[in-house]
Order: structure tokens, then C-alpha cells, then sequence
């Protein structure tokens, strides 16, 4: 009687480690509602010079700003003559969130200016509004991403498709999802088969 007391506890702690190692496979963050959308992002305060401590930029964290304002200094990122220099305009991000490198012309752009120059962007972004997001709403991590696998030597090279990203993301976090609501459901069917 005890052996089988103890025996239906240890495959009971099992089956609640499975459910939490498996919790810490798919239980990856999808967004958070504190995230922010708006049209996209420039820092007034990015002039040379002035450095914060977020590599250069400025602090984020407008508190004293109303959200026009904020929104106004972001959109600034894009039209700032000291970032944007030397990539020609048909290849650079817009506000909207939508990178426009056709594939032939991957090579100059990974290697040219528009890729760190994009970057510069991006943190001037950052610098002004972390939880950005764009009118497709792609994140700033969503472009970072894209570019990386965009000039990477793998299967996305050369794909600049922001939107496609995020709607490849969006039905994976529902697989994950449902991955977790099965293993709930296991954990209840072998729970109560343990107590019977």
C-alpha cells in the first residue's frame, strides 16, 4: 500500500517536471500588452554629442512628453540627415515598418551602408520609445530579426519581408499555445488517474 502511495506521487512530481521543462521549451513571450503602437520613431535628441547611456542615444522615457510629441521625435529618425547619409532611399526602412531590399541587391545592402545605417535608426528609435512598433506592427526586434536572417547565408537570404515575419511568429506562438494546453490537459488526465 505505501509503495503504491509512493509510486503514484513520483510519477505525479514526473509528470509536473515534464509540464514545466516543457513550459520553458515553448512559454516564450508573444508581446506584452504594455507595448506601445505608433507610427514610427525619431530622437530630436540624437545629435552628436550628446550621449546617454543606451549606447550613445539617449535615455528612453519621455515622462514629461505627451505621446504626440513622442511620436513627432520619432518619426524625426527617419528623415535625420547625420543617420541616414549614404543608403539610397529605395532601400531604407520606412515608418510603416516595411524594408524594400529586392533580393538581387542583398549583397550591397548587407555590406554596404544601409544595413548600419538601418541599425542607426533603429536605436534612435529606441532611443526615444522602447516598446515601439510600426504601422505593420512589427517591433524593433522584428526588423532587427529580418535583417539579420535577410543577410544571412541560410534559407532567408534575401528576404526583407518584415510582415511576413511577424505573421510566421504570430502562427507559431499559436502552436505554442496549443502545445501548452495539451500538456495541461495530460497533467490533469494523469493526475487523475494517479489519485484513483
Amino acid at each position: 500500500m505505501a509503495f503504491s502511495f509512493a509510486l503514484r506521487h513520483s510519477r505525479l512530481a514526473l509528470a509536473a517536471f515534464y509540464i514545466l521543462i516543457s513550459l520553458g521549451k515553448f512559454g516564450k513571450s508573444q508581446g506584452t500588452p504594455s507595448e506601445t503602437a505608433a507610427a514610427g520613431v525619431l530622437a530630436n535628441e540624437y545629435l552628436p554629442g550628446q550621449v546617454g547611456a543606451n549606447q550613445g542615444y539617449p535615455q528612453a522615457g519621455n515622462v514629461d512628453k505627451d505621446p504626440d510629441h513622442i511620436v513627432n521625435e520619432a518619426l524625426l529618425c527617419f528623415d535625420e540627415k547625420q543617420i541616414y547619409s549614404s543608403c539610397s532611399e529605395a532601400y531604407r526602412l520606412s515608418s510603416s515598418g516595411d524594408l524594400n531590399v529586392p533580393a538581387e541587391y542583398t549583397d550591397q545592402y548587407c555590406n554596404g551602408p544601409c544595413v548600419s545605417e538601418t541599425h542607426l535608426v533603429l536605436n534612435c528609435i529606441e532611443g526615444v520609445l522602447l516598446q515601439f512598433k510600426f504601422y505593420n506592427q512589427a517591433t524593433i526586434s522584428d526588423v532587427r530579426e529580418t535583417i539579420k536572417s535577410g543577410c544571412s547565408y541560410g534559407s532567408k537570404r534575401g528576404d526583407f519581408n518584415v510582415a511576413e515575419r511577424i505573421q510566421e511568429e504570430h502562427s507559431n506562438g499559436h502552436r505554442t499555445n496549443f502545445s501548452l494546453f495539451l500538456s495541461g490537459l495530460v497533467l490533469i488526465i494523469m493526475t487523475r488517474r494517479l489519485m484513483l
